[in-house]
């Protein structure tokens, strides 16, 4: 996944499988960036829509510095 640092607090869009097996719920949806030069350097979004019949959810991106990073 890309995605630009100038994205600050936008809502981004997650739409999964509609085989996805798990129930989604706001407590169990948590997704992060992960810097691939720097592991320790994550960024936490949080999660602010859930819709498990559609598998689909909805994060803020709080923005990072440049880089590629793995979700």
């Amino acid at each position: 996944m890309s995605a630009s640092p100038v994205l600050l607090n936008s809502i981004i869009d997650v739409n999964l499988d509609s085989s996805f097996p798990e129930a989604l719920t706001m407590t169990n949806v948590h997704l992060s960036f992960i810097s691939k030069t720097d592991s320790t350097y994550v960024v936490k979004c949080r999660t602010v829509e859930v819709d498990d019949s559609a598998k689909t959810f909805k994060i803020i991106f709080s923005g990072a510095v440049s880089g590629d990073f793995s979700v």
